[in-house]
């Protein structure tokens, strides 16, 4: 970005400069009349072409016509501020030039400044004296510099610009958190109606991977046996388990498959008879299925799990009565779960 302090005044010791060795440069009719082919595009609001010629004409004291020794073309574009792309072509060498600026007429001198440079070196080169004059170095620190200056700095090839990119994020694969659950579910098979209840979930995540603890408590079920009669069973039930999860597919939705192996423990409660009693009983339970979160937030998630639960040796439990014996609900195999909840990432 151009300074408008010093920047401004090492511009002009560098006009004062360059119009000094116009002076002295050598020149012949041809060389005054026919050195500069100067094409100038440039937004509104920015000097014209004949404007920027004139700033030539006044720091190389020559007319300038065009031809083809010297071909310039500079173009202007308005980004925020104004940028200059200017390239010099002097038969085999070419040279580009940039500057930027908040003002285009400090951009209209910048260019007068570069292209006066050409002609200079242009006229010094054709020049036949054994000790021709030295080379203007145009003074690009001055007009491009980012930082003030307190002196003119020699103009020299534009420096390549430094491209400052980013740190790259944590990649899926080294980034482990550890999150915070809960959520409702609803189960169908494991008593005799469909039941619902909630659960907590402690995960840790690595990646794509997500493992952790989760336990659930199930609303109470219940189960009548005699219908001329208040005789019915109670059911309570809990569970706790491991669980893993694998997510390949996507990025704020992520999808992927669970499997979980659970303890889940039954208390059967006879009530409305005679001589109530009580039961509990414990197997293990494996549940396999798929899941699906959507990220809301970097820290809140919404996540969705519909598994088959696979229970394994369930005691069966019969209530014996006067005339018979009754045996009571069979947990299905396999049994319908599914769970909706939100989880907030702690770390």
């Amino acid at each position: 970005m151009l300074r408008r302090g010093r920047s401004r005044a090492a511009l002009c010791a560098l006009s004062a400069f360059i119009g000094l060795l116009g002076v002295c440069a050598p020149r012949t009719s041809a060389a005054a009349e026919d050195e500069l082919e100067f094409t100038w595009r440039a937004p509104a609001g920015c000097p014209g072409r004949e404007q920027v010629l004139a700033r030539i004409r006044g720091l190389v004291g020559a007319n300038v016509a065009t031809s083809s020794r010297v071909e310039v073309v500079a173009e202007v574009e308005k980004k925020g501020g104004y940028a200059l792309v200017i390239t010099t072509n002097r038969g085999e060498d070419s040279e580009t030039k940039t500057a930027s600026s908040t003002s285009c007429t400090t951009i209209g001198e910048a260019a007068a400044i570069i292209v006066a440079a050409a002609l200079v070196r242009a006229r010094a080169a054709a020049t036949v004296e054994d000790t021709p004059e030295p080379e203007p170095r145009p003074a690009e620190d001055a007009v491009v510099s980012t930082e003030p200056s307190s002196r003119t700095e020699p103009m020299a090839t534009t420096r390549p610009e430094r491209i400052v990119r980013p740190l790259p994020a944590p990649t899926p694969a080294n980034h482990l958190g550890f999150s915070l659950g809960a959520g409702a579910i609803l189960d169908a098979g494991t008593l005799p109606k469909p039941t619902l209840g909630a659960e907590l979930v402690v995960a840790g995540t690595l990646g794509l991977w997500q493992a952790g603890l989760t336990g659930s408590i199930w609303a109470q079920g219940e189960q009548r046996y005699a219908t001329e009669t208040s005789a019915r069973l109670v059911y309570d039930v809990v569970d706790a388990g491991l669980f893993g999860c694998f997510s390949p597919i996507g990025k704020r939705i992520v999808v992927g498959a669970c499997t979980e192996v659970d303890a889940t423990v039954m208390k059967i409660e006879a009530r409305g008879i005679r001589y109530p009693g009580s039961a509990r009983i414990l197997w293990p339970t494996l549940r396999v299925g798929i899941m699906a979160e959507l990220a809301v937030t970097r820290s809140l998630v919404v996540f969705g799990r519909a598994d088959a639960a696979f229970a394994f040796a369930v005691p069966r439990v019969v209530l014996t009565t006067t005339s018979d014996n009754v045996g009571l609900h069979d947990v299905s195999v396999p049994s319908l779960r599914m769970a909706l909840g939100v989880r907030a990432n702690v770390l």
